[in-house]
């Protein structure tokens, strides 16, 4: 039987461990964006878009469908190239660094590279073991992300019969599994139930307040209302942006 409320996902704050094994904010920059491109054939997605966030913020970039949300998020996650532009991730070029420091960047996208026949905590064990994890620290961080995730009670069922807030939820835990400094996560929100959602903004939000840096992306407001809006289960403690990067606006400049 799975938890029906968020107060039974998430323990009490006294038993928690930190969920980013995150070093103290440096002075530098979290992420700055310098004259990022990228064009797929006669479509340029990104144009010329330089910004920066400070350590510790949270920035949420909204627009609509096929504004260059996702293009943006793989670029600065390193599983995209630029065509021109540089990407600093804490100081770090990198897609000039030959490999990314461990515990960089933790990454949410689309579930499409889920497998469906594979039990969530295996499957967690295999994305910590590809990065390089030590079996003590791994086995630590696993215990920690799944009970903050609320995932204790997916131990026994296969990926494919999960809800796609359980899914959510799994990658978000995949995701903090080694401790990032900076969490992307593309539309984490979107076809989440409201308890998911309530959970994950919680966990977020703890993400914040241990010193972690968010970027998220948002669909644009027209399309589904406001941003962030909170499901009334969710506990008082909110994830807010402090700046918002519009790319409709952004494109309608250029």
């Amino acid at each position: 039987m799975f938890p029906t409320r968020v107060c039974d996902l998430v323990e009490a704050p006294e038993s928690r461990e930190r969920l980013g094994e995150l070093r103290p904010a440096a002075s530098t920059s979290a992420l700055r964006l310098r004259g990022l491109c990228k064009q797929f054939g006669d479509q340029v997605v990104v144009d010329h878009l330089s910004s920066s966030l400070p350590a510790g913020a949270v920035l949420e970039i909204v627009g609509g469908r096929s504004a260059g949300k996702s293009t943006l998020v793989a670029m600065v996650g390193g599983l995209l190239p630029p065509d021109e532009g540089v990407v600093e991730v804490f100081g770090i070029d990198i897609w000039a660094a030959p490999a990314l420091p461990a515990g960089l960047v933790g990454l949410l996208s689309d579930d499409a590279g889920l497998p469906g026949d594979v039990v969530g905590r295996d499957w967690l064990r295999w994305v910590g073991l590809s990065r390089g994890m030590a079996a003590a620290t791994l086995a630590r961080r696993m215990e920690t992300v799944v009970r903050q995730c609320g995932l204790r009670g997916l131990d026994g069922g296969v990926v494919g019969r999960y809800t796609p807030g359980m899914r959510k939820r799994l990658q978000l835990a995949a995701a903090l599994l080694d401790g990032p400094r900076l969490l992307l996560l593309d539309e984490p929100f979107a076809q989440v139930d409201a308890l998911s959602a309530a959970l994950m903004q919680t966990v977020l939000t703890r993400y914040r307040a241990d010193g972690g840096t968010v970027v998220l992306t948002s669909p644009a407001v027209a399309e589904v209302g406001p941003r962030l809006v909170a499901p009334r289960s969710a506990p008082a403690r909110l994830l807010t942006p402090d700046a918002i990067l519009d790319l409709d606006a952004a494109a309608a400049r250029g």
